[in-house]
């Protein structure tokens, strides 16, 4: 099976306690775009910069690990955490 991605908004620390969940997509340019339009609604920046410089560096790295405010998890089909 593939993989779900799932996007969570989340504090800076990325605390368990504080991730809601955005969006869940098994396609990851779907996730891509989802991830792009929370930064260029400003709920997530992405390596300490906001909107459109945060836009434009995501775009290079596509690392979701660089993510302010957000988390993704990749998880299997059927997958318990």
């Amino acid at each position: 099976m593939g993989d779900i991605y799932l996007l969570f908004s989340c504090n800076e620390w990325k605390e368990h306690s504080s991730m809601r969940l955005v969006a869940a997509t098994t396609d990851k340019d779907n996730l891509d775009k989802i991830v792009q339009n929370q930064i260029k609604e400003n709920n997530m920046g992405y390596r300490g910069e906001l909107k459109r410089e945060a836009l434009r560096i995501f775009n290079i790295y596509e690392d979701y690990n660089g993510l302010d405010y957000g988390y993704v998890q990749i998880v299997k089909d059927g997958e318990i955490q």
